[in-house]
């Protein structure tokens, strides 16, 4: 699967299945042009929004997102290559700045999906925290599977303090 297709499927199940409650899953409308995240753009932008968020064209405004989700196949295995984990954190970081500066945040949580597996991210203005990275395809036979446990949690976070 691309990663459009692998982003548009989780998106798609996080709705239907009503895995983050009190939030819509969706994409993002276009970055704010000081934003320059990601080179080569390979990455769509989506995340949980908070269900009151209007949709233009069936996409959330960019600087409403509450848990943003990155759906990326480039870096295949960050534990085995050190030049690939520095890249992609590097990314994720240049993504939490500016939503820190936007949104004006004292924290931020991000879920990130690469190939077949997922990590939750949680950023403050000074740290970052981030969850070994679970395959989801072998994960989705426990119950509760550890990508819905996250997205529940996530969405009840939303629901106390958004």
């Amino acid at each position: 699967m691309t990663n459009l297709e692998v982003c548009m499927a989780l998106l798609e199940a996080i709705d239907q299945h009503r895995l983050a409650p009190g939030c819509m899953a969706a994409c993002c409308s276009a970055r704010p042009n000081f934003c320059v995240i990601d080179g080569d753009g390979d990455t769509l932008d989506a995340a949980l929004f908070d269900h009151d968020v209007e949709l233009s064209s069936s996409r959330a405004p960019w600087t409403a997102q509450e848990v943003p989700i990155f759906c990326c196949d480039r870096n295949g295995n960050m534990e085995d290559d050190e030049e690939k984990r520095k890249e992609m954190l590097s990314w994720y970081s240049r993504y939490a700045a500016v939503l820190f500066d936007v949104q004006q945040r004292l924290f931020l949580v991000m879920i990130a999906v690469t190939g077949r597996t997922f990590r939750i991210l949680r950023w403050d203005r000074s740290w970052v925290v981030m969850s070994e990275a679970v395959d989801y395809a072998t994960s989705c036979g426990v119950h509760p599977s550890p990508i819905a446990t996250s997205l529940k949690c996530s969405g009840r976070t939303l629901l106390l303090f958004g």
